[in-house]
């Protein structure tokens, strides 16, 4: 029998092979770079099982599997991100060692600084007293860290163990506001664009 166009056919066979083979020869490239960077992270325990980490400042979360492929982070609502190991550039893993609470609050310009920190050195205290066993070592007021344009920021700093971290901080942060509503200290949200200085009160 004949073929017509047999000539056209089989180039479009050949460019549909070349095409395929490209296809395949990339996805091959990828699994050797996944299966690379995995034994790496597997090698020199980047990461483990439990871990609570941050991967490429992006996806937070707890570490459930890390395969010579795909690590999978599960982060705090519950959804699985399947991450190829060869598209991991940066870990940071908040599980290794001891690790910093840091809280810090912006007051109106007009605050008296000194007698704040006062006020929160008072309630590092009161942490220190209550959380003993989680804390490594004495509660920091940190001071005046940084001046905004919306305010200044006022910082504490608190180390403990990385299982503690997260149920500290939101006791710190409990604390600080604490703190700050007793004595009647005003948050710099009063003090936007549309009300004028005096209402932020001065301490």
């Amino acid at each position: 029998f004949i073929i017509f166009g047999g000539k056209e056919i089989v180039r479009n066979i050949l460019a549909s092979a070349g095409v395929i083979g490209l296809v395949l020869g990339v996805g091959a490239q990828n699994v050797l770079k996944d299966l690379w960077t995995g034994f790496f992270l597997i090698g020199e325990r980047q990461l483990e099982v439990g871990d609570f980490v941050l991967i490429n400042q992006q996806i937070k979360g707890t570490v459930e599997e890390v395969g010579l492929r795909v690590t999978k982070i599960k982060d705090f609502e519950q959804r699985v991100h399947y991450i190829p190991n060869s598209t991991i550039k940066h870990v940071t893993n908040y599980s290794r060692g001891n690790i910093g609470v840091f809280v810090s609050i912006i007051l109106p310009f007009e605050t008296n600084v000194e007698k704040v920190l006062d006020f929160l050195e008072e309630g590092m205290k009161n942490i220190a007293v209550k959380y003993s066993a989680k804390i490594i070592d004495k509660p920091q007021v940190l001071g005046l860290t940084d001046i905004t344009p919306f305010g200044v920021k006022l910082t504490v700093l608190i180390n403990t163990k990385p299982e503690a971290y997260f149920y500290l901080a939101c006791e710190v942060r409990k604390e600080v506001l604490s703190v700050l509503q007793q004595k009647k200290i005003t948050f710099c949200y009063v003090c936007n664009n549309s009300k004028s200085n005096k209402d932020c009160p001065e301490i």
